[in-house]
């Protein structure tokens, strides 16, 4: 039975879990969800917690790094559309609601949009080095909670987990770490410690490393409650039933590691030829991006367009995706030609 009644006037807030599992699999006639019966099973909402899915997802990333998710067990995960929307629910899950957000640049130019649309400061702490946190400025910076994204995206660095638990072990809010890359560099992951630090929250995708951007998949890994609070506050029927089914398939036999392993060795050749180049000074490549620094922006990025090649560009830097091989060696080709 689901009770949606309230009193005259007041604003009702449905708890999302009420949804978690369809009448049917409780033995129930179900005319509580208002379908249509005649249209099979697409016509059916999907269950809002895929169990299955979730088992199938920690089975590949312990297959892929088990250290790095010791002790993450299914109650710490909930599978959300993509990092994003994992980053909004967590902030949106909060309570007590934060009020000031710190952020750590340079670092994911989204976060200011997610700190937006809970109508949160946005307190800047700048990282004192690619991979190293300021952890006091972040405690004295008046903050409520923070968020933080490692391996970063634009730096392409990873962040030392150290400073990161470190942090959260004297941070009094929330410690946020966008891990949409963490695959690419799993010693750096602090999803194992989500079970020691109750602040800590991991968001991650399955967009990059596992290549399954068109179906919108992500997951937040962090202590039980937490996990509950995000099913509470969650929208009913999150992810349609052909995208559960379709990503549960794609997580079965080797394809995932393949994919990954494939993606770093063409992350490590194309990274190589790069830092031959005479125009580039320093390399990141610890994510499944790779970050450049340049001596001419300019002339790199009008050799680049004249090659009709799209990149991202930061002050006095250059983001390449990582592409096919013929693709990164057009890169490089355009690089090389005319080299002042």
């Amino acid at each position: 039975m689901i009770d949606t009644s309230t009193a005259a006037g007041e604003c009702i807030e449905l708890d999302s879990r009420v949804f978690d599992c369809r009448p049917e699999s409780q033995g129930q006639i179900n005319l509580a969800f208002n379908e249509n019966p005649f249209a099979g099973t697409i016509g059916k909402y999907p269950e809002n917690r895929s169990e299955e899915l979730v088992d199938r997802y920690l089975d590949v990333l312990r297959s892929l790094d088990a250290q790095s998710v010791s002790g993450v067990l299914a109650d710490n995960v909930f599978m959300c559309r993509g990092a994003n929307d994992g980053l909004d629910l967590v902030l949106r899950s909060l309570d007590p609601r934060p009020d000031t957000m710190a952020v750590c640049p340079p670092t994911f130019v989204e976060f200011d949009r997610h700190a937006s649309h809970q109508r949160m400061t946005v307190v800047r702490v700048p990282l004192p080095a690619a991979d190293r946190l300021d952890v006091d400025g972040i405690c004295e910076s008046g903050a409520d909670c923070v968020l933080l994204c490692n391996p970063g995206n634009p730096t392409g660095v990873a962040l030392s987990r150290k400073d990161i638990t470190d942090l959260a072990s004297v941070f009094e809010g929330p410690v946020i770490v966008d891990e949409t890359y963490a695959e690419f560099c799993p010693d750096s992951s602090v999803a194992r410690d989500i079970r020691t630090f109750g602040n800590l929250f991991v968001v991650r995708s399955l967009s990059k490393a596992f290549g399954l951007a068109a179906l919108r998949v992500g997951a937040v890994i962090a202590a039980p409650p937490h996990i509950d609070a995000l099913r509470r506050k969650s929208l009913p029927f999150l992810l349609p039933t052909p995208v559960v089914e379709a990503a549960i398939e794609a997580l079965k036999g080797p394809r995932i590691a393949d994919r990954l392993h494939r993606m770093i060795d063409a992350r490590t050749e194309f990274a190589t030829k790069l830092a031959r180049l005479p125009v580039v000074t320093r390399v990141h490549a610890e994510a499944g991006f790779i970050t450049v620094e340049v001596t001419d922006q300019s002339w790199a990025t009008t050799q680049l367009s004249a090659a009709n090649i799209a990149v991202t560009t930061g002050p006095g830097t250059i983001r390449f995706s990582i592409g096919t091989p013929r693709d990164n060696d057009r890169a490089v080709s355009a690089l090389t030609i005319g080299v002042q």
